[in-house]
């Protein structure tokens, strides 16, 4: 049994690892599922190809896009060995970061608007257009990128169709059904840091370019910041993440001192009430 945390990206979770000396193994390819399905590569789709998912998705329309996302998901694997989950609908947990990211996208759009007028009215009046006007519209727009469920559901589908073994419609969010599904062995494979955090997960794999990944060994990394497994999931409930900013005046790194200054005995409990650790924090 695992506990289930709420945590997304942790801000400041990357730097931090890096500040306090861990360094990941870098890796140009993922490894393969074995043979007898003991252990799985679990992919957090979302999470780690958003760019790619929002160029595809935005450029072509919907078909295209699809065998777009397929490809850029066979040069990490096959359609065999690997695990991909999409996110379902917004958690209630997460209402006020979705919201947040809507109004972004609002603002964005409106912004695009008025520098599309602007635009307009310089070809009209006969003015100069520069490069950088371009740019200014298109980055807007790019804000304004949201990949649907409905778009998620289809391309859910597509890959059904075209004989992937393994594809995962969370109910919520994508990393919890990660974290439920992972078993000792498994690889994670994401670009947010959330994953670190839940009990079950010992090792992720951060994609940072295609077919280039950093290993993030779970133990290891709590070695080099000298903290226990527990300590270091207490670190991202209570650091700022997508289900809540907690205290804003506190980042990642002083959070980070005050969680190892800790010293409680506890246990952690799961959802069932069952006892999935002890010891002391």
């Amino acid at each position: 049994m695992i506990c289930l945390l709420l945590v997304m990206g942790i801000i400041g979770l990357w730097q931090l690892l890096k500040d306090k000396g861990y360094i990941p193994t870098l890796h140009h390819h993922l490894p393969q599922s074995s043979p007898d399905a003991t252990t799985a590569c679990r992919v957090d789709v979302l999470g780690t190809y958003f760019q790619e998912i929002k160029n595809a998705y935005t450029k072509h329309p919907p078909d295209i896009a699809h065998r777009i996302m397929e490809q850029e998901l066979l040069t990490a694997g096959s359609k065999q060995s690997l695990w991909v989950y999409l996110d379902g609908s917004p958690s209630k947990e997460k209402e006020s970061t979705h919201a947040q990211r809507e109004a972004t996208r609002v603002e964005s759009g409106e912004r695009a608007q008025v520098l599309l007028d602007d635009l307009q009215q310089k070809i009209e009046d006969r003015r100069s257009v520069r490069k950088q006007d371009f740019k200014q519209v298109g980055s807007m727009i790019s804000k304004t990128f949201y990949w649907s469920l409905d778009s998620r559901n289809a391309f859910a589908a597509y890959l059904t169709q075209q004989g992937w073994s393994h594809v995962i419609q969370a109910t919520t969010e994508a990393d919890l059904a990660i974290a439920r599904d992972c078993q000792p062995g498994d690889v994670v494979v994401t670009r947010d840091s959330d994953l670190l955090i839940y009990p079950s997960v010992t090792r992720v794999y951060r994609a940072i370019s295609r077919n280039k990944y950093l290993e993030y060994d779970v133990q290891d990394l709590s070695v080099a910041l000298g903290m226990s497994r527990v300590q270091l999931t207490v670190l991202g409930v209570v650091s700022r993440n997508d289900y809540t900013s907690n205290i804003p005046s506190l980042g990642s790194k002083s959070n980070y001192k005050i969680v190892k200054s800790l010293s409680a005995q506890g246990r952690i409990i799961d959802t069932n009430g069952e006892i999935t650790d002890k010891g002391s924090l």
